[in-house]
C-alpha cells in the first residue's frame, strides 16, 4: 500500500507542471471590461493554513496564531482561476511574508514583474512620531532577570507550544518590581520578549539561508569590506536585517536557548517538480539498494507528506 501511494504521488507531482504554470507576464486585459481595471496584474496571491499532525517535540513549530497544528501554503491564481503557483511546507507558525519570501527567492520560484511604481500621500496629515507612552529602556541587569526567571518558568512548566503562559510573563514582572523597584507591566515584558525573537528570526535567516557569516565570540554578523555590496543588495530584499551588521547581541546564547525550538525551519518546503524529482531520486536509491542486497532491504525512505496523510 505504501509503495503504490508513493507511486500514485509521484505520478501526480510530475504532471502538476502542465498544470500549475505561472503566468505569462506580457497577457493584457485592456480588451476585456471585466479585467481592464487589473492591467499589469499578474494575479492573485494568498496563504492558507492546512491542519495536520506533527510529533509533539515539532508542534511548537507548527502552532499557528488560531492555536490549530497546520502548514502554512502560498497559493497564486490568475484571472481564470487557476492555480499558477503553489509552495507547501511551512510550519504553522511562520508569517506570511517569510513564506512569500522564501517563494520569490527560489530558484524556480513565484515570478513577479519589477515596475517602478511611486505614490503619494495625497490629502493626508503627514505621519507624526510614534506615541512613545509608556516606553522603558531595558539595561543588562533587566535582561538577566528576565533571563534567569524565564528559565524557572520554563522549568515550572509555564511554557506552552511557542509562547509563555500568563503566569510566567507575571512571574517576571513580579521579580523585576521586587528586585529594582521598577513600575513595569506585562506589556512591557512581552514587548521585550518580542525584540529577543526578532533578534532570533532574522540573525537565524542571515546564518541558515545566505553566505555572511556568524562570530560566535563577537556575538554579531560581521560584515567585511568586500561583502558590503553583496549585503547591501540582501537587505534591499530583507530590509529588517539591515539593523544586524556589526551589531552586538549581548545575551544571543540566552536567546537562543529560549526560542530555537520555536523556530520555523522551512525543512519540508518543495514545490511539486522538487518533490517529483526528489521521490524518483529515492526510488532510483531504493532500487539500486534492492539489486545489491539481493531484494532483502525494501524499505523506503519516510515521507512526511504520507505520514500526514496516511
Amino acid at each position: 500500500m505504501s509503495r503504490q501511494f508513493h507511486i500514485v504521488l509521484q505520478s501526480i507531482l510530475k504532471i502538476g507542471k502542465h498544470y500549475i504554470k505561472q503566468v505569462d507576464q506580457t497577457t493584457s486585459f485592456a480588451e476585456d471590461n471585466k479585467w481592464k481595471w487589473f492591467e499589469g496584474v499578474v494575479g492573485a496571491l494568498d496563504g492558507t493554513h492546512i491542519k495536520m499532525t506533527v510529533p509533539i517535540e515539532d508542534r511548537p513549530r507548527y502552532r499557528d496564531r488560531k492555536g490549530d497544528l497546520s502548514t502554512n501554503v502560498l497559493a497564486a491564481c490568475d484571472s481564470d482561476l487557476r492555480f499558477t503557483y503553489v509552495l507547501p511546507g511551512w510550519e504553522g507558525s511562520v508569517s506570511d511574508p517569510r513564506v512569500l519570501h522564501d517563494a520569490l527567492r527560489r530558484p524556480n520560484g513565484l515570478k513577479i514583474p519589477r515596475r517602478t511604481m511611486t505614490s503619494k500621500r495625497q490629502g493626508k496629515q503627514p505621519m507624526g512620531p510614534p506615541n512613545r507612552r509608556g516606553y522603558v529602556s531595558w539595561n543588562s541587569k533587566m535582561d538577566e532577570i528576565l533571563t534567569s526567571t524565564l528559565f524557572e518558568q520554563i522549568n515550572e512548566g509555564n511554557k506552552g507550544d511557542g509562547d509563555f503562559k500568563s503566569q510566567a510573563y507575571q512571574a517576571v514582572v513580579d521579580k523585576l518590581r521586587d528586585d529594582l523597584g521598577m513600575s513595569i507591566t506585562v506589556d512591557h515584558v512581552r514587548n521585550r520578549i518580542k525584540v529577543w525573537k526578532k533578534h532570533y528570526s532574522v540573525i537565524t535567516e542571515i546564518r541558515t539561508n545566505t553566505k555572511f557569516k556568524w562570530d560566535e565570540k563577537k556575538k554579531m554578523v560581521v560584515i567585511p569590506a568586500e561583502q558590503l555590496a553583496d549585503w547591501y543588495t540582501y537587505c534591499t530584499d530583507a530590509p529588517q536585517a539591515a539593523a544586524y551588521q556589526n551589531k552586538f547581541i549581548e545575551n544571543w546564547d540566552d536567546i537562543f536557548t529560549l526560542f530555537a525550538s520555536d523556530r520555523a525551519t522551512g525543512e519540508g518546503v518543495e514545490q511539486h517538480e522538487e518533490a517529483a524529482a526528489a521521490m524518483e531520486n529515492e526510488n532510483d536509491n531504493a532500487s539500486t539498494s534492492e539489486a545489491s542486497s539481493g531484494g532483502l532491504n525494501k524499505k523506503l525512505k519516510r515521507d512526511r507528506l504520507a505520514d500526514a496523510v496516511s
